[in-house]
């Protein structure tokens, strides 16, 4: 049996492999999913008691795009979206605006919630505006009728430039290398056992070289990076409906990136288990090293929050380029040639020196 055929056996009989590399990405992935939708899909809440004006109201709401919920007036205190109350009738607001009692209030103080109360008060003016114009109750309700139909002289529309889903697949991808550290990292605990019982050794024996081995080993963490990543696109396209929105060119740079940085962790790796004998340290060791990568690298939040000398500091980790490489990719934008090849370079870079350091260890110490 090839060294590969023999660790793939292995890696993947392990349960916290398939929890890692299947669930783990789907469910974080969810929660940026989520997150993103409700900042950028906020709602508001309507609390009007004339079913006539309420109708106006959500009319009016629905026509601006915006998600609202109707609560009633014993729920007005639960909600932290910014909210519509009117507690008038048709017939007093007929001839007096003053009688609709409205009161526009955004709840949870946000950004979003204040732009809403904002967009709250234009339709309560209107309301307001048409009540005091209007002579009857009939002649009010025809007035809302025919204000509702009449496509406005103006229309603003908001539009982004570059990738719509921009965000989202920044920080989804980015989380993905922290999973495929985790995942990498994880696994080199099995080759601290195998050094500890011989059992590399005797693969060693059994190989044709060292170098042969080295290279299965490489070939089958590559393989599981082209996996993940495939987990990811399948999620994105058939769970979440996220377009991806990257060619062919793209595509394959951003697979080369994640291969690239999966050969460096594991080599990396087996440079740590080169240090000890024991499981224990082992752990510390991958803690010490994948949080550290994953925090200051720009895959667990942006590097932009960070303070200027830790953004420094994160220039030199492969996570780093990796997510660099995420955000000129999924911007939308015609990225640099150069913007695209350097992280690359340099991952590829950091894995040959890896792997060079490796070969020029004792194979007591593997």
């Amino acid at each position: 049996m090839s060294v590969l055929a023999l660790y793939a056996r292995r890696v993947l009989k392990r349960p916290f492999v398939l929890l890692v590399a299947i669930v783990m990405p789907l469910v974080l992935v969810q929660g940026v999913v989520l997150q993103y939708h409700n900042g950028t899909n906020p709602s508001v809440a309507v609390s009007v008691t004339d079913p006539v004006l309420r109708g106006f109201v959500t009319t009016e709401l629905k026509s601006a795009d915006i998600d609202y919920s109707v609560v009633s007036r014993a729920d007005r205190g639960s909600t932290d979206d910014a909210m519509l109350a009117i507690d008038g009738s048709l017939e007093a607001a007929a001839g007096d605006a003053a009688a609709l009692r409205a009161k526009v209030s955004y709840g949870q103080v946000s950004a979003n919630n204040v732009l809403l109360a904002t967009r709250l008060n234009s339709i309560a003016s209107t309301l307001g505006y048409l009540a005091d114009n209007s002579d009857s109750a009939a002649q009010l309700r025809n007035s809302l009728r025919t204000f509702a139909h009449t496509a406005p002289a103006m229309r603003a529309e908001a539009s982004v430039i570059g990738n719509d889903n921009a965000t989202v697949l920044v920080s989804s991808f980015n989380m993905i290398v922290f999973v495929m550290l985790l995942l990498t990292m994880s696994n080199i605990l099995m080759f601290v056992k195998d050094k500890t019982f011989t059992t590399t050794q005797r693969i060693l024996i059994a190989s044709s070289s060292r170098l042969g081995y080295v290279a299965q080993l490489v070939s089958l963490f590559a393989l599981l990076a082209v996996g993940e990543f495939l987990v990811m696109v399948a999620g994105m396209r058939w769970i979440f409906h996220v377009p991806l929105g990257l060619s062919t060119g793209r595509l394959a740079a951003l697979v080369g990136a994640f291969v690239l940085f999966n050969v460096f962790a594991i080599a990396f790796g087996l440079l740590l288990v080169t240090r000890t004998t024991k499981e224990s340290v082992a752990r510390l060791l991958v803690t010490a090293v994948t949080l550290p990568m994953a925090m200051l690298g720009g895959a667990l939040w942006p590097l932009s929050i960070m303070p200027d000398w830790m953004q420094a500091v994160a220039q030199v980790l492969p996570t780093t380029w990796v997510t660099q490489l995420n955000g000129a990719l999924f911007s939308g934008f015609t990225p640099g040639a150069w913007s695209v090849a350097r992280p690359l370079l340099l991952l590829a870079a950091a894995g040959a020196v890896a792997l060079v350091t490796l070969s020029r260890v004792s194979t007591e110490k593997l």
